[in-house]
């Protein structure tokens, strides 16, 4: 009953394919991405709203979160990362 009625009608359908990416894209951001191995706030893997929250609302404290971050985290910015999406995920 449910599938016939999300079927027949293309705007449901469409809202419900919709909803299903996106769940597909936070779950392959957050366990199978290859940069799930570098630590960091979980948010942040999900989407990069945070980037437009810090830039626009916050007046451009991006660059100020960043750094906090790289603190927290334990990366710091003068240290050389090289970030690959093929094999091997990083080295410093």
């Amino acid at each position: 009953m449910a599938l016939s009625l999300i079927l027949s009608h293309p705007f449901i359908t469409a809202g419900f394919t919709y909803v299903l990416y996106l769940l597909g894209l936070v779950i392959y951001r957050l366990y199978f991405h290859p940069l799930v191995k570098f630590p960091g706030p979980k948010y942040e893997a999900i989407s990069r709203w945070h980037e437009f929250y810090y830039e626009v609302v916050k007046k451009g404290k991006f660059t100020f979160k960043i750094q906090e971050l790289h603190k927290r985290y334990g990366l710091s910015p003068s240290q050389p990362v090289h970030l690959s999406t093929e094999g091997d995920v990083g080295s410093r």
